[in-house]
């Protein structure tokens, strides 16, 4: 339920106190009026914003759910770079061992 402000009463309130003239007492009224409407949400109000929260949720929710996706398929790829990486540099390395131990022969061997 909405807040119920009811200008003659209190523009009445106002005059019988003696501390306003009736035009002073009518404009204060209506302008308390429009405050307090239009700074008061209504149900219709909260229910648009309720509806367009649990929108922006929706696409929040699927919005990190692909980013989700994204990233782990990113770190798969990563990681069979990496695996590649560690497998070629074992070759190397098995083939700088050969090359070192065939020097140390040759070196042996020559004298």
């Amino acid at each position: 339920m909405g807040v119920i402000f009811e200008k003659l009463n209190f523009m009445k309130r106002l005059e019988d106190a003696g501390a306003f003239t009736r035009p002073q007492a009518e404009a204060l009224s209506e302008a308390f009026h429009q405050a307090v409407s239009e700074s008061v949400a209504t149900k219709q109000d909260v229910a648009e914003v309720r509806h367009e929260t649990a929108e922006l949720r929706t696409e929040l929710k699927a919005g990190l759910s692909e980013l989700h996706t994204e990233l782990h398929s990113s770190l798969a790829e990563m990681r069979s770079e990496m695996k590649a990486a560690q497998a070629e540099t074992k070759v190397w390395n098995v083939s700088i061992a050969a090359s070192m131990v065939a020097v140390l022969a040759a070196m042996k061997y020559f004298g």
